[in-house]
Parts: structure tokens; C-alpha cells; sequence
């Protein structure tokens, strides 16, 4: 089994507004969840990067004062107005397997797909885009970790 150390949520030149909530990693042998956003630190412990290999993109994250179903939510914002491919947000998981990689998403209406990268305890890095509901709003992500990658 793989031990995963990051996952970043990555935002495209088409998407210039992403909203995570209720982010949260399930153990493979506890079976508990664990969430991944810490409202007790700034931008709730993820890391925010603009893409600098692909110079322009400008953006921002910051930990919401709203919440979405009692839960933290971070707010990505990307500005590609002077270029630039990508902004991405990045969390380091927890040091043992996982099953389960959870999340609301709230985005644009037309929409299709989020980009999400996770980074196994080799270093190896895997990219899946996953699809969305086109009709926009907060939506639901599962991703079965160890059944995807």
C-alpha cells in the first residue's frame, strides 16, 4: 500500500474560482477521517502556488469566514489576465495509506472537470482530472485513493 505525502488541487486558465470544503483523507486501517483543512493557521495549512514556469498567473488562497455545512472552507482564486496556465493549492497529507480522498467543490456553471495531483511517498507524482456536473454549485467529490492510482 502507498503512503501518500501531498495533494494539490490544481485551477486552470479556465477556472478562475474554486471553494473547497469538508476536505478530508480516510485512513485505509483506522477507517477515520481526518481533515485536511486547519482552521487554526493561516490559509488553513495549505500552501499557495501561481505556476511560475508558466509565468502571469496571479491568484490567491485564503481560509473563508463563511462555512459550508458547519465545515472550513478555502477559497482559491486564480487571475490569468497576464498569462499564465495554472494556481494551485497544496496540502500535505498524512504520513500512513489512504482510502479516501473527500470533498465539496463549489464552481462555475459549464465547468467540467478539476485537476487534482496527489504525490506518493516515492515522489511520484499522479494527475487525474475529475469530472464535474456541468450545472455548477457545490458538488461532492470522492476519490477512492487506493482503487484510483
Amino acid at each position: 500500500m502507498k503512503s501518500w505525502k501531498k495533494a494539490l488541487l490544481i485551477v486552470s486558465g479556465v477556472f478562475p474560482l474554486l471553494i473547497l470544503q469538508l476536505l478530508f483523507a480516510r485512513d485505509l486501517l483506522a477507517q477515520s477521517a481526518t481533515s485536511l483543512i486547519q482552521p487554526s493557521q493561516p490559509q488553513g495549512g495549505w500552501r499557495f502556488d501561481n505556476g511560475q514556469e508558466f509565468p502571469g498567473a496571479k491568484g490567491s488562497l485564503f481560509l473563508s469566514e463563511s462555512e459550508f455545512r458547519g465545515q472550513p472552507v478555502l477559497t482559491l482564486h486564480a487571475d490569468f489576465s497576464g498569462g499564465g496556465n495554472y494556481v494551485q493549492a497544496a496540502v500535505n497529507l498524512p504520513d500512513r495509506p489512504l482510502e479516501t480522498l473527500s470533498f465539496c467543490v463549489k464552481v462555475p456553471v459549464g465547468q467540467g472537470y478539476i485537476p487534482i495531483r496527489l504525490v506518493d511517498g516515492s515522489k511520484q507524482c499522479h494527475q487525474v482530472k475529475l469530472k464535474l456536473n456541468f450545472k455548477g454549485g457545490w458538488q461532492q467529490i470522492t476519490v477512492p485513493v487506493e482503487t484510483f492510482f
